[in-house]
């Protein structure tokens, strides 16, 4: 399962928190580094992806799932809802992407077929999916060099998500309260996107999770 480690410095213009699956590939090129001591201690955050269909017009089925995952389903295009770990991304009119932040994703599958009677899909796509948290003053200036959505504020607020291109790829892109968003895209562009969210951010100063800040010429310094 994939994970995704905690909290960053909140005085660096650009945070990346990284899956565990992908921390787990740039080892090589970004060593953990020991926190600052005013970052406080970071968390493990499980994640499960499942891809659910079904028929949002059918208030039961959207009951249904509420009741279940204690999160709504959310029905208005590029929208995304959350309830504490968990978090439900519209990707089409019949369509979602569940990130689960308890149990495996196995146990949350079976759960949802034993529990829907109602006409619908669900597969395990954890595998496939890793997701990186992109936080800042800077952040919205990283996406914008990043993909040709718009991603101002008066256009993409919290609550909104979009599957965009992003860089040479594609992304799912999901904005939350403060500078702050989530990035879910395939475990097989994970090494590229983070160089290149890397590179985007160069040029404002930024940090890895768990790394020692980086200034705008990507030197190693001291967390401010």
């Amino acid at each position: 399962m994939s994970e995704t480690l905690g909290v960053l410095c909140a005085k660096c213009l650009v945070r990346l928190a990284s899956t565990r699956a992908v921390q787990e590939q740039f080892e090589a090129n970004f060593h953990l580094q020991p926190e600052c001591e005013h970052q406080g201690r970071s968390r493990s955050l499980g994640r499960a992806y499942l891809n659910i269909r079904g028929d949002a017009g059918d208030r039961g089925f959207r009951d249904a799932v509420e009741r279940l995952l204690g999160v709504a389903l959310p029905v208005q295009p590029c929208t995304w809802n959350h309830v504490d770990r968990s978090a439900l991304y519209w990707l089409g009119p019949d369509e979602w992407l569940l990130a689960a932040g308890d149990g495996a994703a196995k146990d949350l599958e079976r759960r949802i077929r034993d529990s829907l009677d109602h006409r619908f899909s669900v597969a395990d796509v954890t595998g496939a999916q890793v997701q990186v948290e992109l936080s800042g003053p800077a952040a919205g200036r990283v996406l914008q060099k990043s993909s040709p959505y718009d991603f101002h504020p008066r256009n993409f607020p919290a609550g909104r998500c979009v599957q965009t291109v992003f860089a040479k790829t594609t992304a799912l892109v999901a904005a939350k309260d403060g500078d702050a968003f989530d990035i879910v895209f395939r475990r097989s562009y994970a090494d590229y996107l983070m160089r290149w969210l890397a590179d985007a951010a160069a040029e404002y100063g930024y940090r890895v999770d768990g790394e020692e800040l980086r200034d705008s010429a990507g030197r190693v310094g001291n967390c401010p």
